[in-house]
């Protein structure tokens, strides 16, 4: 069981993980199962622009290629399902703590970081990020 799972209702997380998969769906090309770095590009536009009316996001399209490149842990150029799940919930069970550290190690990392944050919010597991760095 999860630190989240303890804290949370698992009907909660639950959700949370059905959003962030709902999220990624919404995202893939027409008629492909796994999503391109291109469209990693579009996907981070709209999810700062959902973001930015109430935090300021300082990762962008641009930080595609990195994000991309810790999201595609099989390194075979698309991000399946399991890979986006698997990266938005571990990144969301790691302490603030541990995501503070990350994030201070470089400037993308931050933006990571940022990124990761503001999935988690899209998706309603804000109550994930305790003590958010965003």
């Amino acid at each position: 069981m999860s630190i989240a799972q303890k804290i949370l209702p698992e009907d909660h997380v639950a959700s949370f993980r059905d959003n962030v998969i709902d999220l990624y769906t919404h995202a893939l090309p027409p008629s492909m199962d796994s999503l391109p770095e291109s469209r990693l590009v579009t996907l981070i536009e709209m999810i700062k622009e959902k973001m930015s009316k109430n935090f300021a996001c300082h990762f962008s399209g641009d930080d595609a290629s990195k994000i991309f490149k810790a999201l595609d842990t099989d390194g075979d150029k698309t991000v399946t399902e399991a890979e986006w799940t698997s990266w938005i919930l571990r990144g969301a069970s790691l302490s603030f703590n541990e995501r503070k550290r990350f994030s201070e190690k470089s400037n993308i990392n931050l933006r990571m970081t940022g990124f990761l944050e503001a999935v988690c919010i899209v998706c309603g597991g804000s109550m994930l990020l305790h003590g958010m760095v965003l």
